[in-house]
């Protein structure tokens, strides 16, 4: 007996094309991840103070810091998807990567303030028991 097997072409190639693009990382450069995740750090600090004017203004209790993580982390997935639909690259298990990689940077660098970094070097330095 002899079992036939049916390929479908269009797919196979497709998968090829995308292993293809992986191995080669054209989706995305670490100049274009950059790019991204500066982009991505002002809109986050725009759309954190939006945020906070629009909470205090209905008098909304919140804490700053998740509140900033979250708007940060949903920012940079965000901005990913949108980069990888533009390209016309698709939502693929590497864009998918990417994004919550670029959400996790986002959501880190957005707690990384002026202030938080003083009060760090304060504590570093200063033992005071």
């Amino acid at each position: 007996m002899e079992k036939v097997i049916k390929i479908n072409v269009t797919r196979v190639t497709t998968t090829v094309q995308h292993l293809r693009s992986i191995k080669k990382g054209i989706f995305m450069s670490l100049e274009l991840f950059i790019s991204i995740l500066v982009i991505s750090t002002a809109a986050t600090s725009i759309a954190i103070e939006i945020i906070k004017s629009l909470l205090d203004h209905l008098g909304i209790a919140y804490k700053t810091i998740p509140t900033a993580m979250i708007v940060a982390f949903i920012i940079g997935v965000a901005e990913v998807l949108i980069y990888a639909l533009n390209s016309k690259t698709g939502i693929t298990t590497v864009t998918i990567l990417y994004s919550i990689c670029m959400g996790i940077a986002n959501a880190i660098g957005s707690n990384v303030g002026y202030d938080k970094v003083k009060n760090l070097i304060y504590t570093l330095f200063n033992n005071t028991k």
